[in-house]
């Protein structure tokens, strides 16, 4: 079951422009990691906005997406991947092609 809408990840060309940008917009920053997903290498900084909702700035060749809580990764996907953090993560398509990632707290 949805449990609600975790980030939006947004694909930027210079990472610490648009930190940069997003920062006059009243945002801050979260977190900063490198992550390694298909044996890419990206960089990723989670800005949160004052009504805590977060954007995800990813420097790299991927692809832009929203994120959604879920209780049951499961019932989408058998194989999650297990994050550093202990997420469970898998990302599906929706019918028009957008990427949906899915995360479930354990």
């Amino acid at each position: 079951m949805l449990l609600g809408i975790r980030h939006t990840g947004i694909i930027v060309k210079d990472i610490e422009r648009a930190v940069e940008f997003y920062i006059g917009l009243g945002f801050f920053i979260r977190s900063k990691n490198n992550e390694v997903w298909n044996n890419d290498l990206f960089q990723i900084i989670k800005l949160e906005a004052p009504d805590g909702n977060i954007i995800e700035l990813i420097e790299g060749n991927h692809l832009p997406h929203i994120a959604l809580q879920v209780d049951n990764i499961s019932d989408y996907d058998s194989h999650p991947t297990i994050t550093k953090e202990g997420f469970k993560v898998t990302f599906i398509k929706d019918p028009d092609g957008n990427i949906i990632e899915l995360v479930q707290r354990v």
